[in-house]
């Protein structure tokens, strides 16, 4: 039974098959075909456009700086921030424009961690600057 369903299906087919007939490419469908080759093997040129602007950048370096420097001139003592000797501690104390009363003091964590983050953003900048050259 398989067979014979196989027989007709087979003389149905064929039967279509030539009244489709087979279809003619263009005469220029090998040129067309070789210029979509062309095309999908160009490489397309990929401009580079950060995802923070410069203006961005430069905003984030000024908060960092001026946290840094708010963190370095308004403790009263710089042991727990970068380990700076008392004379160079001194000499800033003398230094400072910002009152040195405040009431808040800046954690050395906070201190450390501002100066990784400084560190990272550093570096990340110049191996970015790298990559993309």
């Amino acid at each position: 039974m398989k067979n014979e369903q196989e027989q007709a299906l087979d003389r149905w087919s064929a039967k279509h098959i030539k009244e489709a007939g087979v279809e003619q490419p263009s005469s220029d469908f090998t040129a067309q075909v070789m210029q979509a080759v062309e095309k999908a093997s160009e490489k397309p040129v990929l401009v580079y456009k950060p995802l923070i602007s410069r203006i961005g950048w430069l905003c984030i370096a000024f908060t960092v700086c001026a946290l840094l420097a708010y963190t370095l001139f308004t403790s009263t003592s710089l042991e727990t921030s970068i380990g700076v000797s008392r004379s160079v501690e001194q000499q800033l104390e003398q230094l400072t424009f910002l009152p040195l009363d405040l009431e808040w003091q800046v954690p050395s964590s906070l201190t450390y961690g501002m100066l990784a983050v400084a560190l990272w953003m550093g570096l990340e900048i110049s191996l970015g600057k790298k990559r993309f050259q």
